[in-house]
């Protein structure tokens, strides 16, 4: 009768600490997923998380502005691949900038947009507007970005 007595209890306490850890482990698994920062890309017409956005997209979040000291547009290219900053022509994304392929008028191929208005040619090439009150930088390659 004793040993009965004391097995069910070792076997009680070993069912409850179970359950307990159990409890931790999906607790843990919805801090985790708590943590996960969603990235809204805005640069198509319709906002699209960074996953659910089919064209190719580089973006730079404000966090990233004070880990790797980005200050202006130039430093945010530097950080881009295929996107690089010129000092004559403004900026490029996979080679193309305003000067190497004609669009309609004279207008550049390569757009800025902040807060939903294209920068004029002037500031572009200046490359001197500042990222300390931005959000997040995208930067879409491809015709995409032509189509804004």
């Amino acid at each position: 009768m004793k040993l009965s007595l004391v097995a069910s209890a070792i076997s009680a306490g070993l069912l409850l600490s179970a359950t307990v850890s159990a409890n931790t482990d999906t607790q843990a698994v919805v801090e985790q997923e708590q943590q996960i920062e969603r990235i809204i890309v805005t640069g198509q017409k319709i906002a699209r998380t960074l996953q659910e956005t089919t064209t190719s997209v580089a973006v730079i979040t404000s966090e990233q502005f004070q880990q790797q000291n980005i200050t202006n547009f130039n430093d945010a290219l530097s950080f881009t691949a295929n996107a690089y900053a010129t000092p004559s022509n403004g900026f490029s994304i996979r080679g193309i900038n305003g000067q190497n392929v004609s669009g309609g008028g004279n207008s550049y191929l390569a757009s800025v947009y902040v807060d939903g208005a294209a920068l004029p040619r002037q500031m572009i090439i200046g490359g001197g507007f500042s990222t300390w009150d931005a959000q997040q930088v995208e930067i879409l390659r491809g015709p995409q970005s032509t189509l804004q």
